[in-house]
């Protein structure tokens, strides 16, 4: 095994085992990481609920451009097939997943970034979008901190989700 990937693993195991013996901890990173994901994931119907009642024609759009950039994605995904840190290194994730596979790169960080894309695009300058940003960069790092995605995951499913908002969006 190279000293990179040996570096990695401890680290990676390192990190688990303080989770393990800080259980508290690892419940708030799990507790931390489903209210970001109900909380983003929850506001993306009320923009679509939104645009209904105000009979915006760019209803269409706000839902097929993520949907068009998630199945991408998710396809693109599947073919990498990359494995997760757990699986990597053999030391379990500090919240409970057992997912094989498909790690790269996060659907979750993605979808914020890809949702608060969607709500800048509608509302530029939002507090809303601002937040779902900053939602977006806490849920990447509890996704790599608690063991589920590694650091490339998240950040090319963040850059996926800017991306594919501005130049599906714009152009």
């Amino acid at each position: 095994m190279s000293n990179r990937i040996q570096t990695k693993k401890e680290k990676y195991s390192k990190r688990m085992e303080y989770m393990a013996e800080h259980p508290k901890v690892a419940l708030l990173i799990h507790r931390i990481n489903r209210i970001i994901t109900y909380v983003v994931f929850g506001v993306y119907p009320l923009l679509l609920l939104w645009l209904l009642s105000n009979r915006d024609s760019a209803l269409a759009d706000a839902i097929i451009i993520p949907l068009d950039a998630f199945l991408i994605l998710t396809v693109f995904r599947y073919l990498v097939n990359r494995k997760r840190p757990y699986e990597t290194y053999g030391v379990g994730p500090a919240i409970p997943k057992s997912t094989k596979g498909k790690s790269f790169p996060s659907r979750h960080v993605f979808s914020a970034f890809m949702i608060a894309m969607t709500y800048l695009f509608f509302f530029p300058y939002s507090w809303c979008g601002s937040c779902l940003l900053i939602l977006g960069v806490i849920l990447a790092i509890l996704r790599v901190v608690s063991g589920v995605h590694h650091v490339s995951d998240v950040i090319v499913g963040a850059v996926w989700g800017i991306l594919a908002g501005v130049l599906y969006f714009i152009i």
